[in-house]
């Protein structure tokens, strides 16, 4: 039997490719070392993309990634 732990999401704000803001809901990991107020946006969005998060919204100043416990184990 296996446990489903609930999702992470980060939401990022940012302005001209900096972070004015940002949360994190569960686990940013290995990303939140990307993840400060003034910092480009681009290598945060890398690193959590690669990390199997996934874009569910994107607008002009915010970005909001999920990443779910099914996408953790694929078969």
């Amino acid at each position: 039997m296996s446990l489903e732990r609930n999702p992470d999401i980060v939401t990022i704000r940012f302005v001209d490719d900096r972070i004015t803001g940002f949360s994190i809901i569960g686990s940013g990991a290995p990303c939140e070392r990307f993840l400060e107020v003034g910092a480009r946006v681009g290598p945060a969005l890398r690193c959590l993309l690669r990390n199997e998060f996934r874009i569910i919204t994107l607008r002009s100043n915010v970005v909001v990634l999920r990443r779910s416990s099914s996408s953790d184990k694929r078969t």
